[in-house]
């Protein structure tokens, strides 16, 4: 980790970027976006407790700079607990949301002081019973994922029917019934699955209290979007969704609980990258950049055509819109996956030494890295 002690206004654009000396491939973050987006979902659900989901952005600095700015923690694995330790982050401000975990890890977790942890099947109550006992649990259900970009339901999530029994077999070995969860996917952009979800587990939550079983929080999950370059709904949208919501289903007061990660990180980031080569295969212009999908941008292996990264060049380029290019832009390893976008127009006069900006990279890219075929992740830097 390295850190710039720039005292800069954080403000990510193409002049600032253009007179950075790095050594390319490197990200940039700017820590005042991300508590700005903390905030952000503070203003719009102030009766929610906000637990980042580590999983975006585990980088050191993004959670001191989460957790120095009051924030909890959703964490899904041994891990990912020990960076929260080094950190001193309280035990109670963290939830094990994970509906499936072996029993060590479990047990590190209670052994620190977590005592609350998501389950979604009656196997997961009997590891948690022997290892944590008389813990806190909250079931994990099914709902729709209508909109979302990436699915998580085929994985995790009871069924509605089995509700009931999981909670009363919690009761009977002596585990508290806590609270119920779900999530709808991530990059979810359809604000009615919003309504249906929390609907959903408001009908949960009647029939637990028709047989005299009342929770105490309601976990809404993650899945907030940003928009990358297709059109998608608004935090300020989507909370006003949830909090109509929460208003029209919920049957009685619960502490609501939020586990957003790419909304708190995506917008914080931008990737600088160098072309290493220009290349016209067929009719296609092919720019190759000293960052890929494997070490740099993984979620574009896995939705190039759903979801893509807006791209820029160096200020000077990106004004001349008189002559521009189609290109296909791909990483520096042999394997021919390692593509990141396709028809991206750009100016003509790219060339090798060129940078290029991709932009709200802050979540799933640090996190999913990898060194494929020799070549390391980026570095990151932080301003303010």
């Amino acid at each position: 980790m390295k850190t710039s002690n720039t005292n800069k206004e954080t403000k990510l654009d193409n002049q600032y970027l253009d007179n950075l000396k790095y050594k390319t491939p490197y990200y940039v973050f700017d820590r005042n976006k991300i508590k700005s987006n903390i905030d952000q979902f503070r203003n719009l659900l102030p009766d929610v407790s906000i637990h980042y989901a580590m999983k975006s952005n585990p980088h050191p600095e993004v959670l001191k700079t989460i957790h120095m700015h009051g924030s909890g923690f959703e964490i899904a694995s041994s891990n990912e607990l020990k960076q929260l330790v080094k950190l001193k982050v309280s035990p109670k401000d963290i939830l094990y949301s994970a509906p499936v975990k072996s029993e060590q890890f479990i047990k590190e977790a209670y052994e620190y002081g977590v005592d609350r942890f998501a389950f979604d099947s009656l196997s997961e109550l009997d590891k948690i019973s022997r290892v944590a006992p008389r813990s806190k649990v909250y079931l994990r259900i099914f709902v729709s994922e209508h909109g979302s970009r990436f699915s998580l339901s085929e994985k995790f999530g009871a069924k509605l029917d089995s509700a009931l029994e999981l909670m009363e077999y919690a009761q009977k070995i002596g585990l508290e019934v806590f609270g119920l969860t779900f999530h709808i996917g991530s990059q979810a952009v359809s604000k009615s699955t919003w309504t249906y979800a929390i609907r959903t587990a408001a009908n949960v939550m009647n029939i637990l209290l028709e047989n005299n079983i009342k929770i105490k929080m309601l976990d809404i999950g993650g899945g907030f979007p940003i928009e990358y370059t297709e059109p998608a709904p608004s935090i300020n949208d989507i909370c006003a969704v949830i909090n109509k919501a929460i208003k029209t289903y919920v049957p009685y007061h619960v502490q609501l609980v939020i586990e957003p990660g790419r909304a708190i990180v995506a917008t914080s980031a931008v990737l600088v990258s160098s072309v290493i080569a220009r290349i016209k295969r067929g009719r296609n212009m092919w720019l190759f950049m000293d960052a890929g999908a494997y070490n740099s941008l993984f979620e574009t292996l896995e939705s190039q055509t759903s979801m893509r990264f807006e791209v820029s060049t160096s200020e000077l380029k990106d004004n001349d819109k008189t002559k521009t290019t189609q290109y296909t832009i791909t990483g520096p390893t042999c394997d021919s996956i390692d593509t990141m976008m396709r028809d991206v127009r750009l100016s003509s006069q790219l060339t090798v030494g060129d940078k290029l900006y991709f932009q709200d990279v802050g979540a799933y890219s640090i996190a999913l890295a990898n060194s494929f075929n020799g070549f390391a992740p980026p570095e990151a830097y932080f301003i303010n």
